[in-house]
């Protein structure tokens, strides 16, 4: 499995991080995390055809997370792609198929792919593991919007986890327990906290807590940018801590 920071930013506009978006490439399938502005800018600098996705997981619904669901979908119809695939998924949470259908009351056909959408909605009170192609997935509900999961991917015996946005959540140590990698938002410095987001103090408190092995902090706003960011995390968790950084790989 290999995974790309496309986006390692926040909603404020920035030549040095595009809004929230991961590219997940697992052999057989390739899913982007999120598709905040910037994202498509990001994929054409690594050198990665958009015909390529299988889809895209929404991790809730807000414009830095969501802003280039419509014109991916709107070039992956009209660009002229010879190796298009048979279907395209949307994965996100409770509202999904409702948010996607008002989307197609401005766009219209403009974005439907002639019926090769499939819509996976998941429950945002509880849990929920599925397979997709050659890996396993699981959601779990945060604490930030109604429909905002964080997701869990295995391949090849590691496992992978997504935050998305969140503010601190009951249980979410649990979901990350033993992960191999952990991508979290740190949205502002520990002493900035804002409602719906962590700080890096509590992202490293959540991951010592679930013994993960490597964490990326990301999802940053310019507060961020200063040199004694991590100071109160790395005396909490021992392990690896990354700052994210756009166009950034980690193969597992």
């Amino acid at each position: 499995m290999k995974v790309t920071i496309l986006g390692s930013g926040s909603c404020v506009f920035s030549l040095k991080r595009a809004s929230s978006s991961i590219l997940i490439e697992t052999g057989s399938t390739n899913l982007l995390l999120d598709a905040g502005t910037g994202c498509t800018r990001r994929l054409l600098e690594k050198g990665f055809r958009i015909e390529e996705l299988d889809g895209i997981f929404l991790s809730h619904f807000h414009p830095d997370h969501s802003s280039e669901l419509v014109p991916i979908l709107f070039s992956l119809k009209y660009g002229n792609y010879s190796n298009l695939k048979d279907k395209f998924y949307i994965l996100g949470g409770s509202g999904l198929k409702a948010f996607y259908e008002n989307l197609t009351k401005v766009y219209g056909h403009w974005i439907d792919l002639e019926g090769k959408i499939q819509i996976l909605e998941f429950d945002k009170n509880n849990s929920e593991k599925f397979e997709f192609n050659d890996i396993t997935m699981s959601t779990f509900p945060v604490n930030h919007r109604p429909e905002s999961l964080a997701l869990k991917i295995w391949d090849n015996k590691k496992t992978f986890v997504y935050s998305g946005d969140m503010d601190i959540t009951t249980g979410f140590e649990m979901f990350i327990r033993n992960c191999d990698l952990l991508v979290i938002e740190a949205s502002m410095p520990d002493n900035l906290k804002v409602k719906g987001h962590l700080t890096p103090e509590i992202a490293a408190e959540k991951a010592k807590a679930g013994n993960v092995r490597k964490m990326v902090l990301t999802h940053f706003y310019p507060q961020c940018e200063r040199k004694d960011f991590l100071v109160n995390a790395r005396d909490i968790f021992k392990n690896e801590i990354i700052l994210a950084k756009d166009l950034m790989e980690i193969k597992l």
